[in-house]
């Protein structure tokens, strides 16, 4: 895990991977790297929200940084074996599927639960820990690997028809841009989107699993938490940033989405005295 300032572009590095999965989490800055000869960059700079990518490295592989910048750049990082749960999960009578393809990846939007997870991962990243803690930080780190595999799961839905993805694109567009509005609601989503509710709603339903005033209120809820992990909104900010005008039934709806209360993710901890991986 990585969280500090880094206010320009740094030197090209190089080191060795080892064959693995791992999933990216980027909460904020902005990075450009290589793995072996494919280039990827991963940058909150332009939506100002978390970014996240999955990828599979079959063989030893070199991983080149070629930029990363960020106040702060924040970034965790989790791996694991390379066909685990696959191999656990196949019987040696049975055949087991394909094996996935070298640097096989995908991006995703990390959710509430994966944001909630990966702040639970961070709490517990102090640098002296006992065995107790050594095994929940272990045991935190699954939780949020399972987190980002189920929204990966949630991704891999089929696309939706080709006469509805512009609709989804003006969805996703007008979301990414009033979210901060404290009109937005699932009606006047619709009305700026040119769809009826109903549309809206299976549109929603279809691509996030979610009714449209649920999306709306988990995006805002992962602004929050962004705010206050950056360490940029105190509670009552935050729950503005979120739609909510009583900081305490903010509190109430983010213990509910996330497992934990606003000001654990303020106390030093959960934000600050991360080690470089």
């Amino acid at each position: 895990m990585l969280n500090e300032e880094v206010s320009g572009l740094c030197a090209p590095t190089e080191r060795r991977l080892t064959p693995k999965q791992m999933f990216m989490l980027l909460l904020n800055g902005h990075q450009k790297f290589c793995i072996d000869d494919q280039e990827f960059t991963l940058s909150t700079e332009k939506r100002q929200c978390p970014v996240a990518m999955m990828v599979r490295l079959e063989r030893d592989s070199t991983l080149r940084m070629l930029e990363y910048r960020g106040r702060p750049f924040s970034k965790v990082v989790v791996s694991i074996a390379p066909h685990w749960p696959l191999d656990e999960a196949c019987d040696e009578r049975e055949s087991c599927p394909p094996r996935p393809a070298h640097l096989e990846h995908r991006f995703l939007e990390p959710d509430t639960a994966v944001l909630g997870s990966a702040t639970a991962l961070i709490a517990a990243s102090t640098p002296r820990r006992d065995m107790l803690g050594d095994l929940a930080y272990l045991s935190d780190g699954i939780n949020l690997y399972r987190a980002a595999l189920c929204a990966c799961s949630r991704d891999a839905r089929p696309a939706p028809p080709t006469s509805r993805r512009p609709a989804l694109e003006r969805v996703q567009d007008y979301l990414n841009h009033h979210l901060d509005d404290p009109d937005l609601n699932a009606l006047n989503l619709a009305r700026a989107c040119a769809l009826s509710p109903r549309t809206l709603q299976r549109l929603c339903q279809d691509n996030f699993g979610q009714s449209p005033s649920d999306v709306i209120r988990s995006r805002r809820m992962a602004m929050a938490l962004s705010a206050l992990r950056g360490q940029s909104a105190t509670v009552s900010q935050a729950a503005f940033i979120a739609g909510y005008s009583n900081p305490a039934n903010f509190s109430t709806a983010f213990k509910r989405e996330f497992g934990f209360s606003p000001r654990f993710v303020l106390r030093p901890g959960a934000a600050t005295g991360l080690k470089p991986p």
